[in-house]
């Protein structure tokens, strides 16, 4: 449906696969546990540009203002060169315990576009990402020790299912999308 954050549904529903393939994994690693991963459902995947507040940080999340996404437009729309693409490709957990599939983009203009929003909206400075990222879920277990190299490794392994080429003609936000 074009209502859906991701460009390409094949590789959403790889995504949501490889997801609960993880949580099998961890429900075998940490036996016992009710629930070991929360799942960010599929038909919230998307390509994060800027954040107004982390999930980590409260359990309130504020989302962009309509004035502010309408500032956030004018940007877009003054900064934008065209398309973005990014080569989505493996799987790494953070220290937070979240399970993110890293992207590499193929040239400045996401960094660029990135940057020029938290120039002009210096409210959203705070919560620039470090990288671009799809996040699929959260570890709810602790692991350590064997446990959690033999995550690990099998994220490797596993992370080799992920491998997409994304262009993005337009950027999700919970007030529409903004042209690029």
């Amino acid at each position: 449906p074009p209502d859906r954050p991701l460009p390409d549904r094949r590789v959403t529903r790889r995504l949501w696969r490889v997801a609960r393939l993880v949580e099998r994994r961890l429900a075998a690693l940490a036996s016992g546990a009710e629930a070991v991963f929360a799942h960010v459902p599929s038909e919230a995947y998307h390509l994060t540009i800027v954040n107004r507040t982390h999930y980590g940080e409260d359990a309130k999340v504020s989302a962009l203002s309509r004035e502010e996404a309408e500032e956030a437009r004018r940007i877009v729309r003054r900064q934008s060169r065209g398309a973005l693409a990014l080569q989505f490709h493996g799987l790494i957990v953070s220290r937070a315990g979240l399970l993110l599939a890293p992207g590499y983009p193929a040239n400045d203009d996401f960094y660029d576009l990135r940057a020029r929003l938290a120039q002009e909206m210096p409210v959203l400075q705070k919560h620039l990402p470090g990288m671009a990222h799809l996040k699929l879920g959260h570890v709810l277990v602790p692991l350590a020790g064997g446990p959690l190299h033999e995550l690990l490794c099998w994220l490797r392994a596993c992370g080799e299912l992920v491998n997409a080429r994304l262009v993005f003609h337009d950027l999700y936000t919970p007030h529409g999308r903004i042209e690029l």
